[in-house]
């Protein structure tokens, strides 16, 4: 989230705090079963998406960003169970569920940074585990950096989306911690709900 705003070290944020540059930024935003709504400055997840992260955090000083996301990839797909359920009221099985506060790039599943935090929209990606092969499909579609042309992958911009799980309830994380279980989430932007001071981008 630093790295996103222009924040690299502390002096970044004291000169900007003395400057007076500040910017209003979106949040995230979930609420699960009838619960009151959780908030998060990055990311949500259902399914294996925390751990793809930390295997492709972990293995990326030895093998470099995409071989270890990829590496990722393929090790937590072939321990997941697909999940069923329906997003946005319409049936689906999944491997994970990916959502972003803000739109991140690259697309594809490994995302890395937003340009922007105040757009409104959350960044909605899923593996479907309801195609034939999809586990195969999606790696050489990842791999070979087609994703957008694969059936088995998903990713739209949206300000709310709706997924209810029909099996048993799965965790949900968020910001990489997991928080509650749950069979209905709804996840929905706060916009310029926050205030962060970062330096001012005209210098």
């Amino acid at each position: 989230f630093a790295r996103d705003i222009g924040v690299t070290e502390l002096s970044d944020v004291v000169e900007a705090v003395r400057d007076g540059s500040a910017m209003a930024v979106d949040l995230g935003a979930v609420q699960i079963d009838d619960a009151p709504p959780h908030r998060f400055l990055n990311t949500a997840s259902l399914g294996g998406y925390p751990d793809l992260v930390q295997l492709r955090e972990h293995g990326e000083a030895r093998w470099g960003k995409w071989p270890a996301a990829a590496l990722a990839l393929i090790r937590v797909l072939r321990q997941a169970d697909p999940l069923v359920v329906r997003i946005d009221g319409i049936p689906r099985k999944v491997w994970l569920v990916f959502v972003g506060n803000g739109l991140y790039r690259p697309r594809g599943f490994a995302a890395a940074a937003r340009h922007r935090l105040d757009a409104g929209l959350l960044d909605v990606r899923y593996v479907r585990a309801d195609v034939r092969w999809s586990r195969t499909r999606f790696i050489i579609g990842a791999l070979a950096g087609a994703l957008q042309q694969s059936h088995t992958y998903v990713q739209r911009e949206c300000a709310e989306l709706q997924v209810e799980v029909l099996g048993r309830p799965p965790a949900l994380a968020t910001d990489g911690e997991v928080i509650a279980e749950g069979s209905r989430f709804r996840f929905f932007t706060q916009p310029a709900a926050l205030k962060v001071y970062r330096p001012d981008p005209e210098r």
